[in-house]
């Protein structure tokens, strides 16, 4: 019994307290070493050294990875050519091609034009949160906006008294590195059912649509079914907003529909200028050639930016 205790006793003596391995690390070292650091258990401290590496990689992916929007009319998902003006349900094999073709450019965000129906916003969807609206004169010509989760999309609502014969979606969405876009989607008249001059009427919406939201929205892309230079180019320059095409590319007039015609934008607020990283007409992903009776995925190309945001 008299070892035990005396071995006890020595044991005692010899253990050293936590924090007392620090005593002996010299003064001056101590000034210029995160001590605390050091004193942590050797697991403990493996732990936060792998912590904070993944911990820097991950903001150096962030601060390093574009934020991408697309917009892309997709004429019903049926393909082109399609006739008629009852599309019913999406083509499956056109909306399988799409995806694909999405996954390939890596959007963060979809803005998508000319979806007849919320069925076939949900299909296109594909689990990806979105907020769609039916067009409001002409309910197939509706359009959708929708991210991945981890985006966190946010709707914003349009006031009850807003008249669009077509279709706009506003959302707020997250970008790699925390910052919040509000994102405007619009398909403006093309004058094909009639009811006056679309000139005009795209006009008046694109004024009434900044009276409510030019102060907030950040980037406005669709098929505004008006060329350069037209009267919502126009009315959007003079409230601070301009064109990526003029921004990247010096020139206005690429084209975005298979009548060799520009109708598509995307439009970012002046003070985003310097933030805009690429601008992109998709036309080498639009064709198919093995699909029969039809030669593009749709009679729009899609558009792409990057932001550096």
């Amino acid at each position: 019994r008299t070892d035990r205790l005396q071995t006890l006793h020595r044991a005692r003596r010899e253990a050293k307290p936590f924090a007392t391995s620090c005593s002996k690390i010299p003064l001056s070292n101590k000034l210029n070493t995160p001590w605390k650091f050091v004193c942590l258990p050797p697991m403990l401290r493996s732990c936060l050294i792998v912590s904070l590496v993944m911990l820097a990689a991950f903001s150096s992916h962030a601060e390093s990875t574009p934020f991408n929007i697309l917009s892309h009319n997709v004429f019903w998902l049926q393909g082109y050519p399609f006739e008629g003006t009852d599309p019913g349900a999406p083509n499956p094999v056109i909306l399988d091609r799409l995806n694909a073709m999405y996954a390939e450019v890596q959007p963060d965000i979809f803005c998508l034009q000319e979806i007849q129906s919320p069925e076939a916003a949900a299909t296109a969807a594909g689990g990806k949160t979105y907020f769609y609206t039916p067009g409001q004169k002409y309910p197939a010509y509706g359009a959708m906006i929708t991210a991945p989760k981890e985006r966190q999309l946010e709707n914003v609502s349009i006031p009850d008294d807003f008249k669009f014969e077509r279709s706009v979606v506003v959302t707020k969405v997250k970008t790699h590195r925390g910052a919040t876009l509000t994102i405007a989607s619009l398909h403006l008249p093309s004058g094909r059912q009639g009811g006056g001059s679309p000139t005009e009427i795209r006009g008046r919406e694109v004024a009434e649509f900044l009276k409510h939201f030019g102060k907030d929205v950040d980037v406005i892309v669709g098929d505004f079914n008006e060329g350069p230079g037209g009267n919502v180019s126009k009315i959007l320059s003079e409230n601070g907003f301009s064109d990526c095409a003029l921004i990247k590319e010096g020139s206005d007039t690429n084209p975005t529909t298979v009548w060799n015609k520009r109708g598509d934008f995307i439009w970012i607020k002046n003070s985003l200028k310097d933030r805009l990283l690429d601008f992109k007409v998709l036309r080498d992903k639009n064709p198919v050639s093995d699909l029969p009776g039809k030669k593009l995925l749709s009679d729009h190309n899609p558009l792409m930016i990057s932001l550096d945001m």
